[in-house]
């Protein structure tokens, strides 16, 4: 699961700047897999320390001792192994989960309102394939889905409460009922 990404070195003596995209920076302690961009094999590195520093943290790695090797792990996303994520509730997933899952468009979604028990309705209706989930990011704490449509077109999807109606890996597919006007924006011909 990516808790966060390697921004620039800080310093001489090895430390980077830690953009950290998981809930607890406790998943940071122990062994963190680092991967370059759109790279499969990654490098297992040992937190050696982690300190706060203003809206992100510093972190040093066991074996990075000088600028130039923090330098060489700039840009890379952090991942923390399967392993040592804590156990979900009922109904959670995690965000590595959701890439390459169906998105599915509820039927009649354009009338989704506050009443929950009105979209669950809707959604049992008719549904409509709209694409699949290309990845996911958490900008400024925001869940924010890329699907990608068939005809290759990417659509920017605030994954919120009321625009999810469920998630199931196992089906390999997840349920939308998107605000009136989202779709039509990504997906009307220029």
């Amino acid at each position: 699961m990516p808790v966060g990404h390697l921004c620039k070195a800080h310093g001489i003596r090895g430390e980077l700047v830690f953009v950290l995209t998981a809930d607890s920076p406790a998943l940071l302690n122990g062994e963190l897999i680092l991967k370059a961009h759109g790279r499969e094999e990654g490098h297992r590195l040992m937190v050696e320390r982690l300190r706060r520093h203003h809206d992100k943290w510093i972190i040093s790695f066991k074996g990075i001792g000088t600028r130039n090797e923090a330098e060489l792990l700039c840009r890379h996303t952090a991942f923390v192994p399967q392993d040592r994520l804590p156990p979900l509730e009922d109904g959670e997933v995690y965000l590595s989960d959701l890439p390459g899952l169906r998105v599915v468009l509820a039927g009649n979604a354009a009338s989704v309102n506050s009443d929950a028990d009105h979209v669950a309705m809707s959604a049992q209706r008719e549904e409509r394939e709209i694409g699949v989930i290309l990845s996911v990011d958490v900008p400024a704490g925001q869940e924010l889905w890329t699907i990608l449509t068939p005809d290759g077109r990417e659509i920017l999807f605030p994954a919120v409460k009321p625009f999810v109606i469920s998630i199931d890996p196992e089906q390999g597919r997840a349920v939308i009922a998107p605000p009136p006007g989202l779709l039509e924006l990504y997906l009307a011909d220029a």
